[in-house]
């Protein structure tokens, strides 16, 4: 039972991990120059989504 609660929250800071900081890069990127941002807006987005993606699936199969 304790890791079906681990894994449901880790879902969850998964989707928050992979989905909130591309929405924060991509909005810079639109006001900013994206080679401002340097390596945080070229290849960090992406290696957040990656992270949650990891994270999500790890909290899916704890959730079995």
């Amino acid at each position: 039972m304790r890791d079906k609660r681990i894994g449901k929250f880790l879902i969850i800071v998964g989707i928050i991990v992979a989905v909130v900081p591309l929405i924060i890069i991509s909005s810079l990127a639109y006001f900013m120059n994206l080679y401002a941002l340097g390596f945080l807006g070229n290849i960090g987005s992406y290696m957040f989504l990656v992270a949650g993606i990891i994270i999500a699936v790890v909290g899916e199969y704890l959730r079995r």
